[in-house]
């Protein structure tokens, strides 16, 4: 795949002719994959090279400050766009003088300039200084366009990376994965924590959580990726307020008949299902035999459902 960062008031010299998809895609959830499909179907009918066009920040992290965390590392979108038969992503380099560009310069600098001659587009894509440039902005004599009509979610509410935040925020994850398409998931490095686990004995791995989107404080089944292997555990995210000693949330895993050292190696965390929201417990008595509840009821689920075809994706 070839990725492109476009700068402003730097143009590149391209031989090919795209079709793109634009947006930001936080997340790749099932409306921007349809999007995806669309853009990918197109390039097929007409012989131009299947693209995206993104930005590399969160757009309101740069315009209004806003904290920037993300459903999907750029990685991992980029490796399931490739894996849809996207080719080329063009990255717009977003800064304040960008987010002040008009809708017509923006057209001018960003599509027109770069070989692009069908645009696809979500039927309420808007762009420009304030957001003033929308569907209507984009048709131009110089490339074709497509809209794509709302995906929705219950009949009635179109799927959107805020809605599926909220639902993460509120430990609703196997809906939030449901409009993903795939289980919610955070990709870090085993770090170092407390080492409570292992005098408890619940041996933890403890997640690099980056700028993942943190759901809801609790425990949940999940399911681990490491080396190209499946191994099936509980999770728990919060700040272990029976101990009360972490400034931030935590992300630990409790790998079910697994006892090898992993530390620094990258693992995928794929949540299944919430079972419970973060306790404080009067004890570490109390707080073990809660663990062992957890354990026996997250794998009496996972033995008990679809979870164990689970599929690597």
């Amino acid at each position: 795949m070839n990725t492109y960062l476009l700068k402003h008031n730097e143009k590149l010299l391209l031989k090919g002719k795209y079709v793109i998809g634009i947006g930001f895609f936080d997340g790749l959830h099932l409306g921007h994959q349809a999007l995806v499909k669309e853009t990918v179907k197109i390039s097929k009918e007409t012989n131009l090279i299947p693209a995206i066009m993104t930005f590399d920040h969160y757009p309101l992290s740069v315009i209004k400050g806003v904290s920037e965390t993300y459903l999907l590392s750029k990685k991992e979108r980029n490796f399931l766009l490739e894996k849809m038969g996207i080719e080329t992503i063009f990255e717009i380099e977003f800064t304040e003088v960008v987010s002040r560009l008009n809708p017509e310069d923006f057209i001018r600098e960003y599509i027109i300039a770069n070989q692009i001659k069908h645009v696809v587009a979500g039927y309420d894509f808007h762009f420009g200084y304030k957001n003033s440039g929308d569907i209507d902005t984009l048709k131009n004599d110089m490339f074709s366009l497509s809209i794509i009509a709302p995906v929705l979610y219950n009949q009635h509410q179109k799927i959107s990376s805020t809605l599926i935040r909220n639902l993460l925020k509120n430990g609703k994850i196997e809906e939030a994965s449901c409009l993903l398409g795939r289980p919610y998931s955070i990709r870090g490095k085993v770090i170092h924590g407390k080492h409570r686990g292992t005098v408890l004995g619940f041996p933890t791995a403890n997640i690099n959580i980056d700028k993942y989107l943190i759901p809801q404080r609790g425990v949940y089944g999940v399911v681990l990726e490491m080396d190209h292997k499946a191994y099936y555990g509980m999770a728990n995210i919060g700040v272990n307020p029976t101990f009360n000693d972490l400034l931030s949330d935590s992300l630990e895993v409790y790998i079910f008949d697994f006892d090898k050292n992993i530390y620094n190696k990258t693992v995928k965390v794929n949540f299944l299902f919430f079972t419970r929201p973060e306790i404080t417990f009067k004890s570490l008595d109390d707080l073990i035999k809660k663990m062992h509840q957890d354990k026996e009821e997250i794998s009496g689920k996972l033995k008990n459902s679809l979870t164990n075809t689970y599929k690597l994706l």
